[in-house]
């Protein structure tokens, strides 16, 4: 697995104007998906997507600060949690 070598304040400070941040992992948006109780599809039906959106990004992660969000959003998390979920694992 990947570790990105970067400041955790940075992190939770950073204007992301670019719209990219460090990399939500999938596993860390599995477990919190998971923990709230959520299907797959019910996942994808709060955020406006299909189910099969929602496992790629339980594959593959995410660095768009607006999915992260939005995903967050529906978890009932604020998006830093996914990030430091991310860094800690």
């Amino acid at each position: 697995e990947k570790k990105y070598p970067v400041n955790r304040f940075f992190i939770l400070t950073r204007t992301c104007s670019v719209g990219n941040v460090l990399p939500m992992d999938g596993h860390t948006m599995k477990r919190h998906r998971k923990a709230a109780g959520l299907t797959q599809a019910e996942l994808a039906a709060l955020l406006g997507t299909h189910q099969p959106q929602v496992c790629i990004w339980e594959q593959r992660g995410s660095n768009d600060i607006r999915t992260i969000q939005r995903i967050a959003e529906a978890l009932g998390l604020p998006a830093r949690v996914l990030l430091l979920d991310a860094l800690d694992d």
